[in-house]
């Protein structure tokens, strides 16, 4: 019932921002089972809502939140310094000249980049095949990294992606 934050981003792929932004904030095990979200619009406002049962809860932050980090707000280095688990071993290894030689999928599967020159992208691939990606955009990396691993945990939640690629 409170506004925890006012966000800068674009708007599309709203609720995948959220349960990204929420996943990477809060781990990726919980941002499902704990969050419903919902979008509205009024007046040409986006409203995102998410609820979240009280031990989850986000803490308010005041201002506008920007596609930073957060850095230029923490006073504390180890504040900035926090692990929240450690990622498994990938099964496989991926050949570097491999990955390279498929980053141009990335940039063929960014739109508003095509029409704006203005926003970045976040891709995971699953494999090195053309179709098997997930790529989002937004005006900074931090949303469409947000967005992406969202988009991730709607609809391919079992699989694991073999790399994350930013613009």
């Amino acid at each position: 019932g409170s506004v925890l934050a006012t966000v800068l981003a674009t708007n599309s792929d709203l609720e995948e921002l959220a349960i990204g932004h929420f996943a990477c904030e809060h781990g990726c095990e919980n941002a499902l089972k704990h969050a419903s979200v919902t979008c509205s619009t009024s007046q040409s406002v986006h409203r995102v809502e998410v609820t979240v049962e009280e031990e989850y809860m986000i803490a308010e932050r005041s201002g506008l939140v920007t596609t930073s980090c957060g850095a230029c707000t923490t006073t504390e280095r180890s504040e900035l310094v926090y692990v929240s688990g450690r990622v498994d071993e990938p099964s496989d290894s991926i050949d570097l000249a491999q990955l390279l030689d498929a980053m141009p999928m990335l940039n063929q599967n960014q739109p508003l980049f095509a029409k704006t020159g203005g926003a970045h992208a976040a891709c995971l691939f699953y494999s090195l095949q053309p179709d098997d990606l997930l790529v989002r955009e937004d005006i900074g990396r931090h949303n469409a990294v947000d967005k992406v691993v969202g988009a991730h945990l709607l609809s391919r939640w079992g699989e694991r992606p073999i790399a994350l690629a930013l613009s």
